[in-house]
């Protein structure tokens, strides 16, 4: 990412400061960034490294931001989960990748992910396809379940619960396939 001759010249002062200084303006730094919205730790110290932090301040920060209880990684993860779950119709897969972008350590993923089960997921997929195809009425059967498979692929469902909940959607909207191949 290319960075503004404003930006290297606060790289170039940041990394001159003395390690005090350094501390308590990257603390405000992360404090003004989560003030705006939460961030994983991940992300607050990569922000700061790209601020022209060094890395023992960074650490530093975060750590006592996690100390502090301001930042908590467990649960930003179970938050984010709820959120994208409920708003994006994402499956588990999608949003384990989605929390590893955030930074998020393998740990918070996993507890974060274990709040949905199954039936959450399917439900989720259920609620995908329907509106899909509620959205493509008037359009042939095939063209109409290859619509709702891929956009549910794309939300990160397998395969078989894709089309299971594809189906399901067309015959809750009251279309059912006459062709045997689809069955």
């Amino acid at each position: 990412m290319p960075v503004s001759e404003a930006g290297k010249k606060r790289i170039e002062r940041n990394a001159q400061l003395s390690d005090e200084q350094a501390f308590v303006e990257a603390r405000e730094y992360a404090l003004r960034l989560l003030d705006m919205r939460a961030y994983s730790s991940g992300v607050i110290a990569q922000k700061l490294a790209l601020r022209g932090y060094q890395k023992h301040i960074c650490e530093q920060v975060v750590s006592r931001l996690i100390a502090a209880k301001i930042l908590d990684d467990n649960e930003y993860a179970q938050m984010l989960v709820r959120s994208l779950h409920e708003s994006r119709g994402l499956s588990r897969r999608a949003l384990r990748t989605e929390l590893v972008k955030k930074k998020l350590s393998a740990q918070a993923i996993t507890a974060a992910l274990e709040q949905l089960d199954q039936t959450d997921e399917q439900n989720a997929a259920r609620a995908v396809a329907l509106k899909k195809a509620r959205a493509t009425m008037g359009l042939p059967y095939e063209v109409r379940l290859r619509r709702m498979v891929s956009q549910l692929a794309r939300k990160g469902y397998g395969g078989a619960t894709a089309f299971a909940s594809a189906k399901w959607a067309l015959s809750e909207v009251g279309e059912d396939c006459d062709a045997g191949e689809w069955d």
